[in-house]
């Protein structure tokens, strides 16, 4: 009987260590995949930073375009102002030319006819 429950304890002890080993192995996986889960984690935070910072600057970037281009388009406005108060003057004075040579042709026709 002794020799029965001697050999239990003996297995149930083995039993244990083999539990207390197995808990060791899953404790230090666990530790590892924690650790590589941290470090992924680290990584794409970082990655995050990296775009942000990026997306930063690209936005900075478009804006200074933006700004440039609203400045040529005001040159380029003010440009066309400037063209069309030309044209509106050279028509101006087309049409008092053209009034002076009107009576010009009708003063030299009087004086052909007289």
């Amino acid at each position: 009987q002794l020799k029965k429950e001697t050999l239990v304890v003996f297995s149930l002890t083995a039993d244990l260590a083999k539990a207390k080993e197995i808990a060791e192995e899953e404790r230090v996986a666990f530790s590892q995949r924690d650790t590589s889960h941290l470090e992924q984690a680290r990584i794409l935070e970082e990655r995050l930073e990296e775009e942000s910072r990026k997306s930063l600057e690209r936005a900075r970037d478009q804006s200074s375009i933006i700004v440039q281009l609203e400045g040529r388009i005001a040159i380029m406005e003010s440009d066309r102002d400037d063209m069309r108060r030309a044209v509106d003057t050279n028509q101006l004075a087309l049409s008092v030319a053209e009034g002076a040579l009107s009576s010009f042709k009708s003063e030299n026709e009087g004086l052909s006819s007289s």
